[in-house]
């Protein structure tokens, strides 16, 4: 089961000792939860908005596009979040989580009891 959301990053640019600069990124995409790891990933990645400090808007959309690129190549094989295997509460967890959604501004969890 997926669902679109956003995240919003703090990032630092360094590149080619001239252009540095601290900044924010939104990213939405896809939220999937896979239940034989237990993990939940970021798919369909979109970036929305970038914001640098000090960097010319030259050169903003071509940050942009990299951090797009960057961010679904990792995020693709990265989970987001991942239960833990030596946490009880977390193995409970992983055992009854059937789907999450995401509607309407609301987070639903669907729960498969034993």
């Amino acid at each position: 089961m997926s669902c679109f959301f956003s995240l919003f990053f703090k990032v630092e640019v360094l590149a080619l000792q001239s252009l540095q600069g601290n900044g924010e990124i939104d990213v939405s995409g896809r939220l999937e939860y896979v239940a034989e790891q237990g993990a939940f990933y970021m798919r369909d990645i979109q970036v929305d908005a970038l914001k640098v400090e000090r960097l010319s808007q030259t050169y903003q959309g071509q940050v942009k596009a990299l951090a797009q690129s960057l961010l679904a190549e990792v995020l693709s094989q990265q989970p987001i979040y991942k239960f833990k295997d030596n946490d009880i509460r977390h193995q409970m967890a992983k055992a009854s989580l059937k789907s999450v959604t995401v509607a309407n501004e609301k987070l639903s969890i669907e729960l498969d009891v034993f």
